[in-house]
């Protein structure tokens, strides 16, 4: 994701707000496992761990599929520095519709 002014919590501190970052491991969550199958529908839970403040340059998010399962799916995601440094990770829980079922 480029940078933007715009997802800055307190110009007097110029990182990324943790609402943004948490959002963005929401998603890649989702993604991932809608590679996997099309039968996801919401995210159940979610829980991110903040390693170190995202200032400033693109931020990278990866995530990978933990487990596809009939009614809740996983995956783990991770936002990282342009240089590599982890910034924050999670987990997300996704409930899954017609009996997790790949399409």
């Amino acid at each position: 994701m480029p940078w933007r002014d715009e997802i800055v919590s307190n110009p007097r501190i110029p990182s990324v707000h943790g609402g943004v970052l948490a959002s963005l491991i929401d998603l890649a969550g989702m993604y991932v496992l809608l590679t996997r199958t099309r039968a996801v529908s919401a995210t159940a839970s979610l829980h991110v761990d903040y390693h170190r403040p995202a200032s400033g340059g693109p931020l990278h998010i990866h995530a990978r599929v933990v487990k596809i399962g009939r009614t809740l799916s996983v995956a783990d995601s991770e936002v990282r520095s342009p240089d590599d440094v982890l910034l924050a990770s999670g987990r997300g829980s996704y409930l899954m519709r017609d009996g997790g079922i790949a399409t």
